[in-house]
């Protein structure tokens, strides 16, 4: 991960796994998908810290231009927003998906669970 376009490649294949539907009542499948799932979190974690260092380093660089010396702090704050937005845009793109990665991956733990109860009962039956 070298720019946002990597980051945000890797993101868009974290959306399409989360995306990927699942047959409820296979359990395999249902394992199969929370197993790809949790191997995606250290990705997207890493997305997360790489996109705020691209952040934070690219605010650094419009700071030594010196550019900022006339703005007060809500002109500085709009301008970075503004030069910046594709990398912001990553940053936040980084956070939601990583988000909704642990959405997923704990509503598939409740549905295991919910057939690993069934699957009991129907053997006590």
């Amino acid at each position: 991960m070298r720019n946002t376009t990597d980051i945000n490649l890797i993101n868009q294949s974290i959306v399409e796994e989360i995306s990927r539907p699942v047959a409820i009542d296979n359990p395999l499948d249902c394992l199969e998908k929370l197993n790809n799932l949790v191997c995606y979190l250290g990705n997207s974690s890493e997305c997360i810290s790489k996109s705020e260092y691209l952040y934070s380093q690219q605010i650094n660089q419009l700071i030594d231009t010196g550019i900022f010396d006339s703005y007060n702090a809500s002109e500085r704050k709009l301008y970075i927003e503004a030069k910046l937005r594709d990398v912001l845009y990553c940053v936040k793109f980084s956070e939601t998906v990583n988000k909704d990665l642990h959405y997923a991956i704990e509503g598939l733990r409740s549905i295991i669970s919910a057939q690993k109860e069934e699957y009991k009962q129907s053997i006590k039956s």
